[in-house]
């Protein structure tokens, strides 16, 4: 077992919600039960919990203080090192600690590449975009306002702090390494806790579903507008599925409503308690990802013994092993991917084989405890 720092500063954007925030929470709390004090920043609190405390959760949860991003060099403590997950603002966050450490000790920094924004001048996922690699295009095609100045700069940031990269999928860390190749990076895929939901037939009756209903589920932080997460073809993939099986019921979480339309529920952004008992009623676990590293909503399904349909894209074929633990369509099938949804509800037993291979997967691959090793031997680095 790695021997483990004695404390860590944290820093996200946001105090609770988003992908970079909720692995900072759960690497947090795993440190913290290796005996590890996290001090955690944010620059924005996005939740009533933050807000009521003060901005404290402790126990590594939510931010117990708030800097602007040009401010985080400001509120180290000497020699402590700093794990930068988020930031509004890349170029003012890496000078703001390149800057602490000038005439001085200089600050151990880790930043964990969750997603493009590093790379480009606007776009969190470049998708069909090569700018990420050979520059950002004048005029931005998708409009985003001085993208090559903003890409230029934050690279400049970024080699003069000096950082250990992190990257939650090989397919990222590739795209890292050609984009800054005398920067070090490393890979370290995420984990999430043990799924928490009630026994299907509970989660079910909970629910208002009928015991022997087939579930689809589809989950993404904005729900039905998460044009990244596919959202905007839910309804059409959904429409697809329920020809093929007419009994067939869906639930669509994240978005900002609560409502029964028949045979489909919606539900907005929930906690994971709920979201546990929403993936404990599912046959099958929807994800029409366009663009994605390492998603933890996938693994979370994994941990709860729910195979996912998904597209061949980013970091997913590292999650997702196609015919073992889930079936992935390639990028832009839909008909694919919606015939691999009504397959797997059409044949329950077949999906239950699957979703105990995912559930294996997960204890072997992707656990909390051992994402929290893997990182301890990246502090070990410093």
């Amino acid at each position: 077992m790695t021997t483990a720092p004695a404390a860590l500063h944290f820093h996200t954007l946001l105090s609770d919600r988003g992908g970079a925030t909720r692995v900072a929470r759960i690497l947090a709390r795993g440190l913290v039960r290796r005996g590890v004090v996290v001090h955690h920043t944010c620059e924005i609190l996005d939740c009533d919990a933050c807000n009521d405390a003060g901005g404290d959760a402790g126990e590594g949860g939510c931010a117990q203080g708030v800097v602007p991003a040009a401010g985080v060099g400001g509120c180290l403590l000497p020699g402590m090192p700093l794990h930068l997950h988020s930031t509004l603002d890349w170029t003012a966050c890496l000078h703001s600690v390149a800057a602490a450490g000038e005439g001085g000790q200089p600050v151990p920094l880790i930043v964990t590449v969750h997603d493009c924004s590093l790379l480009a001048g606007g776009c969190v996922y470049p998708i069909d975009c090569d700018g990420w690699r050979i520059g950002c295009p004048t005029p931005c095609p998708r409009g985003y306002p001085g993208a090559a100045s903003l890409q230029d700069s934050r690279a400049r940031a970024l080699v003069a702090a000096a950082p250990l990269l992190v990257s939650p999928s090989g397919w990222l860390a590739r795209m890292v390494r050609a984009r800054f190749p005398d920067l070090p990076c490393v890979v370290v895929p995420n984990g999430v806790e043990a799924a928490g939901g009630p026994p299907p037939h509970e989660a079910r009756a909970t629910l208002g579903i009928a015991p022997d209903a087939r579930v689809a589920i589809f989950v993404a932080h904005g729900g039905e507008q998460a044009m990244l997460k596919g959202g905007h073809r839910w309804m059409a993939l959904w429409g697809e599925v329920k020809r093929a099986v007419p009994a067939a019921v869906g639930l669509m979480v994240g978005g900002d409503v609560t409502e029964r339309d028949g045979d489909l529920l919606r539900w907005p952004y929930v906690g994971r308690a709920m979201l546990d008992t929403l993936l404990a009623a599912a046959d099958v676990f929807v994800y029409p990802t366009l663009a994605d590293n390492h998603a933890l909503v996938v693994l979370e399904a994994m941990a709860a013994g729910v195979p996912v349909c998904s597209f061949r894209v980013g970091g997913l074929p590292e999650q997702v092993e196609d015919g073992v633990t889930g079936a992935l369509a390639d990028e832009g099938d839909w008909g694919g991917l919606a015939a691999s949804v009504a397959g797997l509800l059409e044949r329950p037993r077949l999906a239950r084989t699957l979703g105990r291979a995912g559930q294996e997967a997960w204890r072997a691959r992707f656990t909390v405890d051992r994402m929290v090793e893997d990182y301890l031997k990246v502090y070990a680095r410093l």
